[in-house]
């Protein structure tokens, strides 16, 4: 009798471990994303405003025309109100026509890269955005990633009643040519 009992509880732990497994993978997982997306596109769009901002006489709103954003400056900007205790180093590049987004944590250092685009609605979107492998593109997806710096720059140009007609990465910049 006593191994029967001993076998109900063994099977009732390894449920309740399932049901933790599931929770987390439908629950918790997508909470994750949705945070770490939500403060990702936060950070570029306070950013790019910023920069844009500060290209125009003080009291003039960013209108139609050619502006310039250094990646340095939003790596940096970003590296500095990222949480420390987590994320080591943040690097934002280009390389050749693609941006390429660093985040160094001490356990591993993840990488994605894209190509931003000027899509037909007047919006940013970044094509062909991928993960260098690994477990976190399972966490993140490349994906999300992409939509993060989609949504940071659009939330932006769409308050200031721009379109993105063009943009292009040059040397360190990221030149955007928006027309209202």
């Amino acid at each position: 009798m006593r191994r029967r009992g001993c076998l109900w509880g063994f099977t009732g732990v390894i449920g309740f471990l399932a049901l933790c497994c599931v929770l987390a993978y439908f629950v918790g997982l997508p909470s994750l994303q949705d945070s770490i997306r939500d403060e990702v596109a936060e950070q570029l769009s306070t950013q790019v405003a910023r920069q844009l901002n500060a290209q125009v006489p003080e009291g003039v709103a960013v209108g139609a025309g050619e502006y310039r954003l250094s990646l340095s400056d939003i790596e940096q900007q970003i590296a500095a109100d990222a949480d420390p205790s987590t994320v080591e180093a943040v690097n934002l590049r280009a390389d050749g026509n693609e941006l390429v987004l660093s985040i160094a944590t001490d356990w591993e250092t993840i990488e994605y890269r894209g190509i931003p685009k000027a899509g037909s609605t007047g919006h940013l979107e970044m094509a062909d955005m991928r993960g260098d492998g690994g477990g976190i593109d399972y966490l993140l997806p490349p994906g999300q990633v992409g939509g993060a710096i989609e949504r940071g720059v659009n939330r932006y140009l769409q308050a200031q009643g721009l379109q993105l007609q063009d943009v292009q990465l040059h040397e360190n910049d990221l030149v955007f040519n928006l027309v209202e």
